[in-house]
């Protein structure tokens, strides 16, 4: 197996989808029928962003990997419990590999929802 390279993402130039998947994953009520299909959506746009340079062959794992939990998103049965489920833990553990890590990620339905676009601009 070849050795797997790359640099961490950006998370800054993809806030959007990741604030959107933090704000469904890391809530502890059940998942709702527009959840799924919102986190799906926001796995597959992340799986896109991490396929876009081929020498990041970390990045590259992830994307396949993102694009197989979308595929586990839209099955999950609607009210699943987000608390401590596979959803939210497979997506913690890919954010802290591919991107760097940012202040405003969310780790507990505690933390604050971030706004998709930072006061301020970028």
């Amino acid at each position: 197996m070849p050795k797997l390279e790359g640099e961490a993402l950006n998370p800054d130039a993809n806030r959007a989808p990741i604030v959107a998947l933090d704000a469904i994953l890391f809530e502890d009520g059940p998942l709702a029928e527009g959840d799924r299909e919102e986190v799906a959506k926001q796995l597959l746009v992340v799986a896109d962003v991490a396929s876009k340079d081929p020498t990041n062959t970390i990045a590259m794992v992830h994307s396949r990997e993102l694009k197989q939990l979308a595929d586990r998103a839209k099955g999950t049965k609607v009210g699943t419990p987000r608390l401590n489920s596979q959803l939210r833990q497979q997506w913690f553990r890919i954010r802290s590999s591919l991107f760097a890590d940012a202040w405003w990620f969310r780790r507990s339905s505690r933390d604050p929802i971030e706004p998709a676009v930072p006061r301020g601009g970028y």
